[in-house]
C-alpha cells in the first residue's frame, strides 16, 4: 500500500510542474470557436479603426451600403464581440 501512495504522490508532483498550454481563455487550450471569434472582432476593430480615421467603411465600400450581406456582417461581428465576454469572465474565475 505504501508503494501505490509514494507513485500517485509522485505522479501529482509531475501533473503539477509539467508545463501546460493556457489561451487567453484560461483554458489548457484556445477553443476554436474562441479563435473565430477574436478574429472576427479584431477585423471589427479594424473596421471601426478605418471608420475613425478616414471615414470610410470598409464593409460598405465592398459590400454596398445598407445590404443584406452587410447587416449579416455586422450582427455576426457584434455576436462574436458578445463570445468574446465568455472567455474573459473565465479569466476572471480562474485568477480568483
Amino acid at each position: 500500500m505504501r508503494a501505490a501512495q509514494v507513485i500517485r504522490c509522485t505522479e501529482a508532483k509531475k501533473a503539477r510542474l509539467a508545463p501546460r498550454e493556457v489561451g487567453p481563455s484560461g483554458d489548457k487550450e484556445m477553443k476554436g470557436l474562441d479563435v473565430i471569434s477574436l478574429i472576427l472582432v479584431i477585423i471589427g476593430a479594424i473596421v471601426w479603426g478605418l471608420i475613425g480615421l478616414f471615414n470610410w467603411n470598409l464593409i460598405t465600400a465592398i459590400f454596398g451600403d445598407g445590404t443584406a450581406i452587410t447587416r449579416i456582417i455586422y450582427i455576426i461581428v457584434g455576436l462574436a464581440g458578445l463570445w468574446q465576454l465568455m472567455p474573459l469572465f473565465r479569466s476572471f474565475n480562474s485568477s480568483m
